[in-house]
């Protein structure tokens, strides 16, 4: 298991390698459903109006009932180009991920159906961040992308620089900050509204 557990109300929701997401009772560990998916499942779930969303590794964004462990029978799922490592989003009746063919995906969120999709040139293997309806993702040609969370519009990019620094973690927000750790061991600050640079330090070798 790679994947970070989603805990809500009582229940742990965590994937795993063996292509299952799993739900669990937090105070007993009993198992109380398993959903099978086609890939590995390394990304952590979104609970959003009672409904996971999750990527896999088979390329598909699935929508399962959290109390009931089935698939939503009104969500289609979404097949990107290549698979789903980050975790999705979820913002105003739509969700929202990135996968590792480049491209940050927006579905409606009760029947899949697309609604936009923007490409960043480069595999996106972090989680995304929502913050003011701007969706922030960093790819592995080291560049911050700040889009639009309703139309996918890309409002700004900011490279990183051209030495080592892909963008593998995931973004963090907060206060009107970007923060961004590079391959190089450096954490950048972004202004959310604009992407400009505030300022960088080393984390050490």
């Amino acid at each position: 298991m790679w994947a970070t557990p989603l805990v809500h109300e009582g229940v742990v929701y965590i994937g795993s390698f063996d292509h299952h997401l799993y739900a669990v009772d937090a105070s007993s560990g009993s198992l109380k459903w398993i959903f099978e998916t086609d890939g590995a499942v390394i990304a952590s779930p979104t609970l959003y109006n009672g409904t996971l969303y999750i990527g896999a590794c088979d390329r598909k964004l699935y929508a399962i009932n959290a109390s009931s462990g089935q698939a939503e029978a009104s969500f289609t799922p979404l097949t990107a180009g290549n698979w789903f490592w980050g975790k999705a989003v979820a913002d105003n009746g739509s969700v929202i991920a990135a996968s590792l063919d480049g491209r940050v995906y927006a579905v409606d969120a009760q029947s899949g159906a697309p609604l936009w999709q923007t490409d960043s040139g480069a595999s996106i293997k972090g989680d995304p961040a929502l913050v003011d309806g701007l969706v922030v993702v960093g790819n592995e040609d080291g560049k911050v992308y700040g889009l639009d969370a309703g139309s996918g519009n890309i409002r700004w990019v900011t490279p990183l620089g051209e030495t080592q620094t892909q963008v593998l973690a995931s973004i963090g927000v907060g206060d009107g900050v970007v923060y961004v750790h590079a391959v190089n061991q450096r954490i950048y600050a972004l202004e959310t509204g604009n992407g400009n640079l505030m300022w960088s330090i080393s984390t050490g070798e």
